[in-house]
C-alpha cells in the first residue's frame, strides 16, 4: 500500500513539474545549473591561484614566500581564500588575483613559519613516533600525527625552545600508526 501511494506521489510530481516547465515564458533566460555556476567559480580560483604562485617567484631551491602570506586554498565551494597575517599589502594581494570572489582573512603565522616548523620537526619523526606532519594552510597549523600521547610535551618543547609558537600546532594520537591525518 505504501509503495503504491509513493508511486501515485512521484508520478504526480513529475506531472505537475513538466507542466509547470512548459507554461514558462520564451523570453526568460536559461538558468544555469549550479554544477556550471561551480565550475566557472572553480575555475577562476584556479586562475588567480596561479596568479599568486607565479608571484612569488617559487622555485625548487627558493621556498621563501611574502612574510605576510599565511597561505591559501580553495574551498570545498571552489572559492579561493588567501590568508594573510597583516593587511598592509592587501591592495597588492587583490590586484595580483584579480577575482572580486576570493576571501582573504587574517591569520597569526606565517606560511614561512609554519614551513620551518615541519621542517624542524622531521628530524624528529622516528624518535617522537610521529606518523605524519602536514602544513593546514586552511587551519594555520602544523598538524602532527603521533602514536603516544605522551610525546606532545617533548615536541611542544621543541618548538618553543626555537622560537615558535605552540598555539600553531595541532596534534593526533594514533595508536595504530596509520599516516592519515
Amino acid at each position: 500500500m505504501i509503495k503504491r501511494i509513493l508511486l501515485v506521489t512521484l508520478v504526480s510530481s513529475v506531472l505537475i513539474l513538466s507542466f509547470s516547465s512548459c507554461s514558462s515564458k520564451s523570453s526568460e533566460l536559461p538558468k544555469v545549473s549550479p554544477h556550471v555556476q561551480s565550475q566557472s567559480v572553480y575555475d577562476k580560483s584556479m586562475s588567480s591561484s596561479k596568479k599568486l604562485t607565479t608571484s612569488f617567484k617559487i622555485s625548487p631551491t627558493n621556498k621563501v614566500f611574502p612574510d605576510d602570506y599565511a597561505g591559501s586554498y580553495i574551498d570545498s565551494n571552489g572559492l579561493f581564500h588567501v590568508n594573510l597575517v597583516s593587511n598592509k599589502n592587501l591592495e597588492t594581494y587583490k590586484s595580483i588575483v584579480n577575482n572580486d570572489s576570493v576571501i582573504f582573512s587574517l591569520q597569526k603565522t606565517s606560511l614561512n613559519t609554519l614551513h620551518n616548523i615541519h621542517v624542524l620537526l622531521e628530524d624528529y619523526m622516528t624518535k617522537y613516533k610521529m606518523t605524519a606532519i602536514a602544513t593546514m594552510e586552511q587551519t594555520d597549523t602544523v598538524d602532527i600525527r603521533l602514536k603516544d600521547i605522551n610525546d606532545e610535551a617533548a615536541i611542544l618543547n621543541i618548538v618553543t625552545k626555537a622560537g615558535y609558537n605552540r598555539n600553531c600546532i595541532k596534534f593526533d594520537v594514533n595508536a595504530k600508526g596509520i599516516p592519515t591525518l
